[in-house]
């Protein structure tokens, strides 16, 4: 791989993992700390695993984690960690598994997989061993979620300004409705 490419998608992820770390921080000033909060921190983290692979996805998944654990002065949750990197890498793969398909359900498959493993099942189980059982309440919040970070993604991979950015800077978007 050229190196040139290379360092243009380190710095994007770098960037798509502060823009996480930022909006779950605006999800925790709007909302207060804790397992409660309608987010939009794992958009950042799609858009790194469709665009540039599982891989990169996790990595923007763990930088992100990290900046929000140095921010709040928290230790990490090991398995809310793993969760974020399992919806990296489990949404990244099925998006790639999925190529034939029409983007809409690919698309539509993907975030839900991604959020169903990584964020309602082991973010919760993670955040369950330190909040206690009321974390049960996050999966229809997350249901909620699944529902609009889908179509925002959709709205934002639909136009074409952002698929020219993405392959710009070495990443795949392909989209045809």
């Amino acid at each position: 791989m050229n190196t040139r490419v290379l360092i243009r998608k380190m710095c994007v992820c770098a960037i798509l993992a502060a823009l996480s770390f930022v909006l779950a921080l605006l999800a925790k000033t709007i909302f207060g700390p804790g397992p409660y909060r309608l987010t939009f921190e794992n958009m950042p983290i799609f858009i790194a695993s469709f665009a540039y692979g599982p891989v990169m996805g996790a990595v923007v998944a763990i930088l992100a984690d990290i900046f929000s654990c140095i921010n709040t002065g928290m230790t990490p949750i090991p398995l809310v960690t793993v969760g974020a990197v399992v919806l990296a890498i489990s949404s990244g793969l099925v998006y790639r598994l999925c190529a034939k398909m029409k983007f809409v359900f690919k698309l539509a498959i993907s975030v839900s997989v991604g959020h169903i493993l990584g964020s309602m099942l082991l973010k919760t189980l993670g955040l369950y061993q330190f909040y206690g059982s009321a974390v049960l309440f996050r999966i229809p919040i997350y249901i909620v979620v699944i529902i609009l970070e889908f179509t925002l993604l959709y709205l934002l991979f639909k136009r074409r300004s952002m698929r020219d950015l993405v392959k710009s800077v070495g990443g795949d978007l392909k989209y045809e409705d």
